[in-house]
């Protein structure tokens, strides 16, 4: 009940959170944050990880109008030409790279051990189920565990430029140290649950020359407690 409040209030509130010039995108994160000081977590617990993305855009562009959401925009000075899909460096070149810089919010629930779970959603688009429902259900859980003792460390993240091809998630993985990786258990992804009358859970790793997939546990876990 109190995620779908929160649906509610995304879909009525905060329904452009594109990260790159959503009107309501830089609100999100404020409300994000305001919504775990309120449960209890402190600026400690709470870190906003910097999520760089390459555009090439128009050298006309007016880029601050166009990143309007970004946390900051840069050129590196140089002109670009197109050819076929790539960016040639060319002196009378029409385009320019743009590095756009949004940030990830990861919010630490500290347990016994070091041995953590991520919790993953993002929460940049502008869809209510896509993903308003993954930050609803997501955020409500970061609210109801920080007063719970766990066994294992929570890691929340609430991932930036998903709808641009996965940047806020990568940049997450590749920031993670060799002892993070080894001491995460697994993932949960968050992503577009109220599409339909069915929950589709899917997890562990895909083997493609078997054609299946292995290292099922969390998904197992998780049918055990539907069931």
């Amino acid at each position: 009940a109190e995620s779908y409040k929160k649906l509610q209030y995304i879909d009525k509130v905060l329904h452009d959170r594109d990260c790159f010039n959503g009107e309501n995108f830089e609100l999100t994160q404020k409300w994000i944050h305001f919504s775990l000081t309120e449960a209890g977590y402190s600026a400690s617990d709470i870190e906003y990880a910097e999520v760089p993305i390459t555009r090439y855009v128009s050298k006309d562009a007016d880029l601050s109008a166009k990143f309007s959401a970004a946390k900051s925009v840069t050129t590196d000075g140089k002109t670009y030409k197109k050819e076929k899909r790539n960016y040639i460096e060319d002196e009378s070149g029409t385009y320019v790279k743009a590095t756009v810089v949004s940030e990830n919010i990861v919010v630490t629930k500290k347990g016994k051990s070091d041995k953590q779970i991520v919790i993953g959603m993002h929460y940049d688009g502008t869809g209510t189920g896509d993903n308003g429902s993954g930050v609803a259900l997501g955020l409500t859980t970061a609210e109801k565990f920080h007063d719970i003792e766990t066994e294992f460390t929570l890691k929340f993240v609430f991932f930036t430029a998903e709808e641009y091809g996965l940047y806020g998630s990568s940049a997450y993985a590749e920031s993670m140290s060799e002892k993070e990786v080894a001491d995460t258990l697994y993932m949960i992804n968050m992503d577009s649950l109220v599409c339909g009358d069915y929950t589709y859970l899917y997890g562990g790793v895909q083997d493609n020359e078997n054609k299946t997939g292995n290292k099922t546990e969390a998904y197992d876990n998780a049918m055990a407690v539907a069931k």
